[in-house]
């Protein structure tokens, strides 16, 4: 037994509930302890967005979540053709518009592009630059991708709507930490390139220092923010994690051309770089749910508190033995019947995005 399992059944013994084959199956959230603006579900760019870019209609083919993100990439990718910029305000209306009348955009957009559409309809989802381990001499392969939060897989995950690609590892999809750690572990021999709403393999391992490689994350930057319909993005009004472990303060990360003498220390070095060793500042964990169990003198019940970190949160959905309910806050009472008995627990947001599950299993004699 994990200590849980001996919690809930000491909690319910004391309320008068002889649990056998108690199993709790939970994941408290790790937090970041830099914070991070998210977008309120609230502010009205996000209804209009949905509407005039039919986002629902775009996704609508896919089969679970995962499959859904992936038709928004697609739906970028299709809708923004590759090129020297139209102009450089990073406003997802202003790409797009521009866009439809065949303006051309850099990778930065298509990502700032991903990140908007899919907060939009409700995801958490955040705008990132990669680049390559090299020196100063040599050409930066500096990139512009997002990540976003999967229930599917309860991580976070690389999507590059540029190249209409994200990376997987045993049928999983990384994020760009785990790329990171990859490419200093073995070059990135393992990783599996993935093209399109359907997967296609595309490349396994490296495919050398290209924008379009696994080995272009091991330099990574964060954006603190993704609220950018409330507060429109202005150079310096956010800052950008990044992570610096071992590896990292051994090195520079450069930019710029190296092979033609024009190479130059990272321009977020001048004040917008918030480093940290720690990986849970850049990788909290969305709706993902810790249990705990308190009997409260209750015969016969327990009070079950869900700990939990959910932006925009609305509430806890509860499936008891087939049953599902809705909770306003945090905690709910739970009676367990006799025999088997299944709780499954998880968030739900303002968008009607569930999280992953956290649930119980036990048998109740008597």
């Amino acid at each position: 037994m994990n200590e849980a399992e001996r919690n809930l059944t000491a909690v319910l013994a004391a309320a008068g509930v002889r649990a056998v084959d108690v199993q709790v199956r939970d994941r408290t959230p790790k937090r970041s302890a830099i914070p991070f603006c998210f977008q309120d579900w609230h502010h009205p760019g996000l209804a209009r967005v949905r509407r005039k870019y039919q986002l629902e209609e775009a996704i609508g083919g896919g089969k679970s979540e995962f499959e859904r993100m992936l038709l928004l990439r697609k739906r970028v990718h299709d809708a923004i053709p590759s090129g020297a910029p139209a102009h450089g305000v990073l406003d997802v209306e202003a790409i797009l518009d521009a866009a439809a009348k065949g303006g051309k955009f850099y990778c930065t957009h298509y990502a700032w592009t991903y990140m908007s559409l899919a907060v939009a309809l409700g995801w958490q989802a955040r705008k990132l630059g990669v680049d390559s381990r090299h020196d100063f001499n040599e050409d930066s392969t500096h990139h512009g991708v997002a990540e976003i939060w999967s229930n599917d897989f309860a991580k976070w995950f690389v999507v590059d709507a540029m190249y209409d690609q994200h990376y997987e590892k045993d049928g999983v999809p990384l994020s760009a930490l785990e790329l990171r750690d990859e490419v200093i572990r073995n070059g990135c021999a393992d990783v599996e390139t993935r093209v399109g709403p359907e997967r296609r393999l595309a490349a396994i391992g490296s495919k050398g220092r290209a924008f379009d490689s696994p080995e272009c994350y091991f330099w990574f930057h964060v954006a603190t923010r993704n609220d950018f319909f409330s507060l429109p993005e202005r150079f310096g009004n956010y800052r950008q994690m990044l992570y610096m472990d071992g590896a990292g303060k051994s090195a520079v990360w450069y930019q710029g051309k190296g092979t033609e003498g024009k190479s130059y220390p990272h321009v977020s070095y001048r004040g917008m770089f918030q480093l940290t060793e720690n990986a849970a500042d850049l990788y909290p964990e969305i709706g993902t749910l810790g249990l705990a169990f308190d009997g409260k003198g209750k015969r016969g019940a327990v009070t079950v508190t869900a700990r939990h970190f959910t932006p925009n949160f609305k509430c806890l959905r509860v499936e008891t033995n087939g049953r599902s309910r809705h909770y306003r806050g945090d905690s709910f009472t739970w009676r367990p019947a006799k025999g088997r008995n299944a709780l499954v627990v998880r968030t739900v947001n303002l968008a009607g995005i569930t999280g992953p599950p956290a649930s119980v299993s036990l048998f109740v004699e008597g």
